[in-house]
């Protein structure tokens, strides 16, 4: 299990390092003219914990965007199919549908 986890997560910064270094220059540099400019207090750990939020969204982006062991044929993309699975109207229904809406 470890190993697993492991692994997918050096795959993940494998496929995505170029991307988020080159991300995280330019979004550096751009906060740090926008303080300059605006003349506002710089607070590290605020930047920092900025940096990392930006950082993951980055890499979730580059993770959800570009998979390469997606195979779209063997995929099911019937509409509703799950919804429908119970009787229109019954208590698991609505909880389903509330449930996925939440």
């Amino acid at each position: 299990m470890t190993k697993t986890i492991t692994s997918t997560i050096h795959g993940v910064i494998d496929m995505s390092w170029p991307m988020t270094i080159i991300s995280i220059v330019v979004l550096v540099c751009l906060r740090i003219a926008y303080l300059i400019k605006r003349r506002e207090h710089i607070y590290l750990y605020k930047e920092i914990l900025s940096l990392t939020f930006a950082i993951y969204i980055l890499s979730l982006f580059q993770v959800v965007t570009f998979q390469d062991d997606v195979s779209w044929a063997t995929n099911n993309f019937i509409p509703f199919k799950e919804i429908m699975r119970y009787s229109f109207g019954s208590r698991l229904f609505i909880k389903n549908v509330f449930g996925n809406t939440i």
